[in-house]
């Protein structure tokens, strides 16, 4: 009878996971794609469009794309574009029942590993319904997060059946589902880092902090497959990044900066899950100084929270494992290689924010344990902010609806940056509202003045709203500040052109070119003057040139037949 009650309990419990999960993400059911990497992964990928197939295959698995190698996550969009289409609603599903999958098998990790089933509920909960993990299920283009989530999961799930009885063949299990996260995203390079961690606890198949010798060696030398792959993984993404061009951004960021940014940013994110407000899309790295004091509070917080947590780890052994865990899986993108020019960002605690979990639902536990009295305190407690971050995480997840509405969140979110009220412009440039676009720019530069690419912008806005002149103005203060700028060069000639300056349109066109001479565009467009001026063999080779770094340019082939060629 207990053991019926317990499995009707555990099913209740799953159930309520489940059932929760979609209350927070209704809203992605309404949602489309957005034009921050869906274009890329999706909605502009004809390899991806084309549906499933060997083609498509093996394009995966040889491509770089977008500055990746993660084959499975290509296939699984693949595979939506079988059987969506382009249809958002599809694709936004798929990551949510695959979310949902994740909530429910960590449930079943942790109760079959300790028998405490509240904790693990609540370690479960977090996961499902925290609003830090909005980003990685509510944006189509992070499939990534959700597919490679749920094979770390099943990969630890796997990993207890080859503990409880080893075999050859439960030992592939493992190592088949760890290649295959792997092959969805590898930040998975730490999980036999972690499962070094749930030898400790709650397996308990080695103590702390002085294992033995003998315990030690077993259980590192029986992860040794699992640490090749993790190596392969990571040379394959390093040379992929590299080749891409995607670390070269970083490489701007002295390693000091970078450091420091790291420490700080380990604090922010425990500061973000315990109150997750003012959460955004885009946390910048503005390249200046991050004040010292902060970053001596946090190094000392840091510091003292990982003494505190190994020196209570015979007794409390999930206080190592839980803080471990959050520091070894955040450390790959926490920004000490970085990749991009993000500071932080809400999709990396995915994974990471489950060794937070593990510290609070034991605490909880045992304080209860110790204090019956407070047990209803802490219920009632759990309840409330589980049905907070609900509401939370369904406001954020409808802010994912469009393009205009998630960038809007963001100037919510981040007043201060330029950065952010520059998205949010070419937003809203894009679908066609000139003078609200121009706002954000002309707010961008009150925040920042030298800022570029806000001062580019602007003058793109204010060229389509007729005000050239006042256009011009602005591309000739970019060059002021940046002389090598090529875009401003390129959209400064083509102002000077419509005005009928052909000396200094050629000029600028000339050093645009200069600076980028593989730009098809302006090849091509340097073409028309030349060609409107008389100079016809000159604006042939122009167009000639354009064709042969764009051979699909129908502007560049119509303009060679005007040019009689």
């Amino acid at each position: 009878m207990r053991q019926a009650q317990r499995q009707r309990r555990t099913l209740a419990i799953e159930v309520s996971l489940a059932v929760l999960t979609l209350l927070a993400y209704a809203p992605v059911a309404r949602n489309s794609f957005i034009n921050l990497d869906d274009p890329a992964y999706i909605t502009h990928n004809p390899q991806v469009q084309s549906g499933l197939s060997m083609d498509g295959v093996r394009w995966a698995f040889t491509t770089g794309h977008s500055a990746n190698w993660h084959p499975l996550t290509w296939i699984s969009h693949m595979l939506d574009c079988q059987l969506w289409g382009l249809s958002p609603v599809g694709h936004h599903l798929t990551s949510l029942a695959l979310h949902i999958a994740s909530a429910v098998l960590l449930f079943r990790f942790f109760e079959r590993t300790t028998g405490v089933v509240w904790a693990s509920a609540f370690v479960a909960v977090v996961h499902a319904v925290h609003p830090l993990h909005v980003e990685s299920v509510a944006w189509a283009a992070e499939r990534k997060d959700v597919l490679s989530g749920l094979l770390w999961i099943l990969t630890m799930i796997a990993w207890v059946h080859w503990v409880e009885r080893p075999s050859a063949k439960r030992y592939a299990l493992v190592m088949v589902l760890y290649a295959l996260g792997l092959m969805a995203k590898p930040m998975l390079v730490t999980l036999p880092l972690v499962l070094l961690l749930l030898d400790v606890w709650p397996l308990h198949r080695i103590g702390l902090p002085r294992p033995g010798r003998a315990d030690a060696l077993r259980v590192v030398s029986e992860k040794l497959p699992l640490f090749a792959l993790a190596l392969a993984s990571s040379m394959v993404t390093y040379a992929v990044q590299r080749a891409s061009g995607a670390m070269e951004v970083g490489s701007h960021y002295p390693l000091a900066m970078r450091a420091e940014n790291a420490v700080v940013s380990y604090i922010a994110y425990i500061g973000k899950a315990l109150w997750p407000a003012r959460l955004a899309v885009f946390y910048p790295l503005t390249g200046s100084a991050i004040p010292v004091g902060r970053v001596l509070g946090s190094a000392v917080i840091l510091v003292s929270l990982s003494i505190l947590a190994l020196g209570l780890a015979r007794t409390r052994p999930y206080l190592a494992v839980g803080w471990l865990w959050y520091l070894g899986t955040l450390f790959p993108v926490i920004g000490i290689i970085q990749v991009g020019a993000q500071a932080m960002a809400d999709r990396y605690t995915y994974l990471p924010l489950i060794g937070l979990s593990i510290v609070v639902a034991w605490s909880g536990a045992d304080v209860a344990t110790r204090w019956p009295r407070v047990k209803l305190a802490l219920a009632v407690a759990a309840c409330v902010t589980v049905s907070v971050w609900i509401v939370a995480t369904a406001r954020l997840a409808a802010c994912w609806r469009n393009d205009v509405d998630l960038f809007s969140h963001k100037v919510e979110s981040l007043p201060h940056s330029a950065r952010a009220h520059v998205m949010l412009g070419i937003v809203l440039m894009g679908v066609g509202r000139l003078d609200d676009a121009t706002a954000e720019y002309r707010r961008a530069l009150d925040i920042g003045p030298d800022d570029a690419e806000a001062r580019i912008n602007l003058a793109r806005s204010l060229a389509r709203l007729g005000e050239q002149g006042a256009a011009a103005q602005q591309l000739r203060e970019v060059l002021r500040v940046a002389p090598d700028s090529a875009t401003a060069h390129f959209l400064l000639a083509g102002l000077l052109a419509d005005q009928g300056d052909f000396d200094d349109a050629s000029q600028h066109y000339r050093e645009t070119l200069r600076l980028q001479p593989g730009w098809a565009e302006a090849h091509n467009n340097y073409g028309s003057l030349l060609l409107h001026h008389g100079d016809r063999d000159a604006a042939i080779a122009q167009f000639t040139r354009a064709l042969e770094l764009d051979p699909n340019m129908s502007a560049a082939r119509h303009n060679l037949r005007l040019a009689g060629r």
